[in-house]
């Protein structure tokens, strides 16, 4: 996950640092915030296999699907920059 930081902050031209959260108090904190339980479950999960490495392989399906060989993550997020910048508090 210390790559994925590295490329958002080349990507965005600001320091992005990974912080490994435990998977328990963000469980409970998803459901305290009224979440449903399925969904905390399976969030989770997902979170348990990422850091387990069980996503971590290639595919070349975007390109087989679509013809266009897929963007980088620095290309996708600065496409999508404006979606990574705080929030605007109002005055």
């Amino acid at each position: 996950m210390h790559f994925y930081a590295q490329e958002y902050s080349k990507a965005l031209g600001r320091t992005i640092t990974y912080q490994d959260i435990p998977v328990e108090p963000w469980r409970d904190a998803l459901l305290a915030g009224g979440l449903p339980a399925h969904l905390v479950h399976h969030l989770a999960t997902m979170a348990d296999l990422h850091r387990a490495g069980r996503y971590d392989r290639m595919s070349d399906d975007v390109l087989t699907l679509t013809g266009q060989a897929p963007m980088t993550m620095q290309e996708f997020v600065k496409k999508n920059a404006s979606a990574f910048a705080a929030p605007v508090k109002a005055a």
